[in-house]
């Protein structure tokens, strides 16, 4: 492939003129299309499109311009090369891109786009590759003045695989935003990674012989870097005991079989930050959401609250920086009602048809210094599937329809459901508004999960009179799919009007029978046993109750009788006025 004399000079890095020191990482994951041969491929990537040119350096058209998040057809510099590619390379110079992510003080922006690529129908394969001189000056996990070209790649394989017989596609992975971290500390960190097959995968050091890294004046970057420990299970130990400055990494990330073998490979590079500052190794933290991966019809809207703490009062939240696929939409910073050291914002998101599959979401809390949390991800996978919902006209109680008794509810959905494993709620709220019953979906205790239905008993805070009105709320999330553990689809939130019959029976005093104590020499103990009680509602919360056998003693009818249950009648006593009794 030729390349102009500009292109030639800014891989190489030898035109005086040319600084181009602004490239802070990126990746690529690609997946197969329906088409034969037809492959999409995703690239993100991150500069620093805030700085002032310095005097006589060629102006790249494009990536100086990200000053609104959904700025469009950005252009980058350097060559996007596909040798195997059929009809050639997409994009001969300079990348095309749209602005997703942005911070104008920490001067760094991000974004990304899709191409498609034919690859040659004898051997299915193709390595995509783009490289481009320089990175972010100076760096301080490789040799002073060495040459900071940098390169990122993926390679394709559309051959069945020798496990399942299935096309792979790779993992997903994305830029990690620019991050301020403390002098003289030890911080751990994500990398973020999704496999569209739910393969296992792993991460690596990545490796000049296997032509992942720069190719121009000198391999730089490559393999194990100084203050950097990358581990298989793609976590990443960052030692920042180094001098104040910029450290590069660069992560190769391998999708394996079921035997353990590399199905592909995608990279991964971007840049981290040490201050001067040593005061503390503490910074804010993200509370939600927690590391997961939601399913999301297109075209359906989706919201997603983002928590962060701040490590201490003096040091309070300042903003949430995202990294988010096109279209999502931050809401303003906001404070947390009972919580005076969080923050939050809410993210928008209705994903289009050309967003179909899995995208990594990202965010991290940052402090009034700059200082800021680990960048937390989760996956958002993105369906054409139909959603998942109650509903109402066949449920018990169903819309307006009058319950008399508190027992065996369910709530129906239009296809089977598992329990999720976060906390979710469906939820009894009076005329008033205020909660007067609560079920916890992913507590086994309070309700089970049968086929299409989830099945519970409602426990009314306080009895009622007469037939009363309440709103039955069956949150986002009480319901999912599939098991925990893949990419699910939790149920949408919905809510319907039902009625309650008050049928508390007449609370009488009883008799108190008397049990005669037995000698403790005469005393056997052939079973134990648990009965369910059910405490009347009118009882208040923390009052205390005592539970009194109505019966001294049981009769077995017959032999087969003894294999069940024994109902023995008794009597809740509350309010501290009960006598005592012996037993």
């Amino acid at each position: 492939m030729s390349l102009s004399v500009v292109a030639i000079a800014l891989l190489l890095g030898v035109a005086a003129p040319v600084y181009g020191h602004h490239f802070r990482g990126g990746s690529f994951h690609w997946r197969p299309l329906d088409e034969p041969n037809q492959v999409e491929v995703t690239y993100n990537m991150g500069f620093n499109g805030f700085r002032v040119m310095e005097p006589g350096e060629w102006k790249t058209i494009g990536h100086d311009v990200c000053r609104h998040v959904g700025t469009n057809n950005l252009r980058t510099i350097g060559n996007l090369i596909c040798d195997e590619c059929v009809g050639g390379t997409p994009y001969d110079y300079g990348l095309l891109w749209h602005c997703t992510d942005l911070n104008e003080k920490s001067d760094w922006d991000m974004g990304g786009k899709i191409f498609q690529v034919t690859v040659p129908a004898d051997t299915k394969r193709a390595v995509i590759y783009y490289q481009v001189c320089c990175w972010v000056n100076p760096i301080q996990n490789v040799w002073p003045h060495t040459q900071l070209g940098w390169r990122m790649n993926t390679e394709i394989d559309l051959n069945p695989r020798l496990d399942n017989g299935l096309i792979n596609s790779s993992p997903i992975t994305s830029p990690i935003p620019l991050q301020l971290f403390h002098t003289r500390c030890k911080y751990w960190l994500e990398i973020p990674v999704t496999d569209p097959d739910d393969d296992a995968y792993r991460c690596r050091y990545t490796n000049a012989s296997l032509g992942e890294c720069y190719e121009g004046y000198k391999n730089t970057m490559c393999g194990e870097l100084d203050y950097i420990t990358i581990y298989p299970n793609c976590t990443l130990l960052f030692d920042t005991s180094g001098p104040v400055g910029y450290y590069a990494v660069r992560v190769m990330i391998e999708d394996l079989d079921q035997y353990g073998d590399p199905l592909s490979k995608v990279s991964l590079s971007f840049l981290l930050n040490v201050s001067s500052d040593s005061t503390t190794c503490e910074v804010p933290k993200i509370i939600e959401p927690v590391k997961s991966c939601r399913t999301v019809q297109v075209n359906q809207h989706l919201h997603i609250d983002v928590v962060a703490q701040a490590a201490t009062a003096r040091l309070p939240i300042d903003h949430i920086e995202t990294n988010k696929p096109r279209g999502m939409i931050t809401s303003a910073l906001a404070d947390v009602e009972g919580h005076s050291l969080r923050k939050a914002v809410t993210l928008n998101w209705t994903p289009l048809t050309d967003q179909i599959g899995r995208h990594n979401l990202g965010f991290s809390g940052v402090d009034v210094r700059g200082f800021a949390s680990t960048w937390s991800f989760i996956t958002l996978n993105v369906v054409t599937g139909d959603e998942l919902f109650p509903m109402p006209e066949s449920s018990d109680p169903s819309r307006d329809q009058t319950k008399t008794s508190l027992k065996e509810w369910t709530i129906s959905f239009n296809r089977p459901v598992h329990r999720p494993p976060q906390s979710a709620y469906i939820v009894l709220l009076d005329q008033s508004g205020n909660i007067a019953s609560k079920i916890d979906s992913s507590d086994p205790r309070q309700c089970k999960f049968r086929d299409n239905f989830i099945e519970f008993d409602v426990h009314l805070n306080d009895a009622i009179e007469g037939t009363q009105s309440f709103r039955l709320q069956v949150n986002e999330g009480v319901a999912i799919d599939e098991e925990p553990g893949n990419c699910v689809m939790q149920s949408k939130e919905t809510e319907w009007t039902v009625n309650i019959e008050g049928n508390e029976p007449a609370f009488t005093q009883a008799p108190i029978t008397k049990l005669a104590p037995v000698p403790p020499q005469e005393r056997q103990k052939c079973a134990e046993g648990y009965m369910n009680v059910t405490a009347p509602a009118r009882i208040k919360p923390g009052q205390q109750c005592e539970i009194r056998p109505l019966t001294d003693h049981i009769i077995v009818p017959t032999r087969e009788d003894t294999k069940k249950p024994i109902n023995i009648p008794y009597e809740i006593c509350c309010g501290g006025n009960c006598n005592k009794y012996n037993c």
